[in-house]
């Protein structure tokens, strides 16, 4: 069995990406790490029944992964992970809503905007406050509660003119250590000859407006991985309506909504979706509405889950980190083994 693994900018792996490694290793299986710039890339890529490329938020991520993974998965016939259902919306709140609509999945309601002159007409009569979201950015980044229509309008000439780029909005709960430590590290790798700042796509013309759903102190998070579902409560940040990158998490299944977990596996299973994540909110008359979706997450949360659900709704403990399940399924392998990676936090 030949298994690659494309690496990213600077022959990295992510997080993914490297405990994926490390569990094959474990399973007495070499995968064969391979650079984007190797220039027989495809002629090497031939030679793998199986490729893997845990890709982020990063730009230099999408420009890349979207070049290839398509030729690799369709023209070359080899399966890849994550596959092209499972990241072709990955950060694109855009995708997200017009898959949502056209399959009329609960996903908060949201108006996209393609020319300025609809925005703001739209702008004169909707009820505020309205959320602002970037299509692209995780841990509650590029999010604005507008309160106003003259702040929306702001929003309206800036992505309609200059745009935006993912990471330039400076929240209050940033302090100034935050940003100065932030500051060093960007100037830290300019010198080592990196990219200092990895987001470097810029967004414009277009608009993305949602619902803002008062009254939720959290949001439940459910992941799927094949037909399994794990869920966790991310309660707000503090004075904030935001609760992604919080890290205040609940792992109380009892307050885990059934009727999530079901929503979440039927989406997934409907999609062939290898995993995603769904984050729900409540509206005014207690329906679960998700925000986004997304098929990377920060594999400790999961982890810490004392079991998950199967799609009947039965119950499995135990503790199992995303990468070993992914490849469980991916490799078709389930007498794999899952290592014990407890010295990383000791």
């Amino acid at each position: 069995m030949n298994i690659g693994i494309l690496t990213l900018q600077h022959g990295e792996l992510n997080f993914w990406g490297e405990r994926m490694r490390k569990i094959l290793v474990h399973n007495d299986i070499a995968p064969i790490l391979i650079s984007p710039s190797d220039p027989g890339l495809i002629d090497k890529i031939k030679g793998f029944d199986f490729l893997i490329n845990t890709w982020g938020h990063y730009s230099f991520d999408h420009q890349m992964i979207k070049t290839i993974l398509p030729v690799v998965e369709e023209h070359l016939n080899i399966p890849c992970f994550p596959d092209r259902a499972t990241w072709w919306s990955y950060d694109d709140k855009l995708r997200q809503k017009y898959l949502c609509d056209a399959h009329g999945y609960p996903m908060v309601p949201s108006w996209v905007f393609w020319e300025r002159s609809d925005a703001l007409e739209w702008l004169k009569t909707t009820d505020y406050p309205v959320v602002f979201k970037l299509k692209g950015g995780a841990g509650s980044s590029n999010v604005v509660l507008v309160k106003t229509r003259q702040q929306g309008e702001k929003l309206v000439r800036q992505m309609f003119g200059p745009g935006l780029m993912s990471g330039k909005f400076h929240w209050s709960d940033q302090s100034l250590r935050h940003r100065t430590t932030q500051f060093i590290r960007r100037m830290q790798k300019k010198a080592a000859g990196h990219e200092s700042n990895r987001f470097w796509m810029r967004d414009k013309n277009y608009i993305m407006f949602q619902k803002f759903m008062p009254g939720n102190e959290f949001d439940m998070r459910i992941t799927t991985i094949g037909d399994r579902a794990f869920g966790f409560l991310r309660y707000n940040r503090p004075n904030d309506f935001r609760a992604s990158g919080s890290g205040k998490i609940e792992y109380n299944c009892e307050k885990i909504d059934r009727n999530c977990l079901e929503i979440a596996l039927r989406i997934s299973r409907e999609q062939r979706f290898q995993t995603m994540t769904y984050d729900f909110l409540y509206d005014a008359s207690g329906q679960p509405f998700f925000c986004e979706i997304s098929y990377t997450y920060q594999d400790l949360a999961v982890f810490k889950c004392a079991g998950f659900w199967d799609s009947d709704m039965n119950y499995h403990e135990g503790h199992f980190w995303p990468e070993y399940l992914h490849l469980v399924d991916f490799l078709k392998m389930p007498e794999l083994e899952q290592p014990d990676f407890s010295e990383e936090f000791a």
